[in-house]
């Protein structure tokens, strides 16, 4: 297994085209009931199991959502946004609360120009939902909004269409 990366409460590992996330087993668990039911919506990396500790799952390999939106096309740009909203609004409806919307910075990557939600371990039941807030304030942080309107991508208008 190679390493690729360290959190604050994981190790992850790469194992051929498969991630093996090691971390406690509370979160182990929690991660992987997560992704079971999310999948069912698209939502995840796909969840190929768990072992005591260890959680595995598909590998994403694509790039951060800040390095898409400052590389790419105004029209992906806003296709990838608007499928995070998707995303973002499936999460509230089901009442979970992902916690890692307002930085999201590790949390989504894209690729093929389709955002992947990654990193469940410390979601949960809410009846204060707050995803796509979460989200949009991601959105109208000064570096984001700067680098949102330097390619003309209009938020406000993101939001109604």
């Amino acid at each position: 297994m190679e390493f690729l990366a360290r959190g604050k409460r994981s190790e992850v590992y790469l194992d051929e085209n498969k991630v093996v996330k090691i971390t406690n087993e509370y979160s182990a668990s929690n991660e992987a009931n997560w992704l079971v039911k999310l999948n069912k919506y698209g939502i995840g990396p796909r969840f190929y199991g768990k072992e005591e500790n260890k959680v595995i799952m598909e590998y994403v390999k694509g790039i951060r959502i800040i390095d898409y939106l400052t590389k790419e096309s105004k029209k992906k740009c806003e296709k990838v946004l608007k499928e995070c909203f998707k995303q973002c609004e499936i999460l509230d409806k089901l009442k979970v609360n992902k916690k890692e919307l307002t930085n999201p910075y590790k949390h989504i990557i894209v690729r093929n120009d389709k955002p992947v939600f990654i990193d469940f371990e410390r979601c949960k039941i809410t009846e204060r939902v707050k995803n796509v807030n979460q989200f949009k304030q991601f959105l109208n942080s000064l570096k984001i909004k700067e680098l949102l309107h330097k390619k003309g991508v209009n938020l406000e208008k993101l939001l109604t269409d």
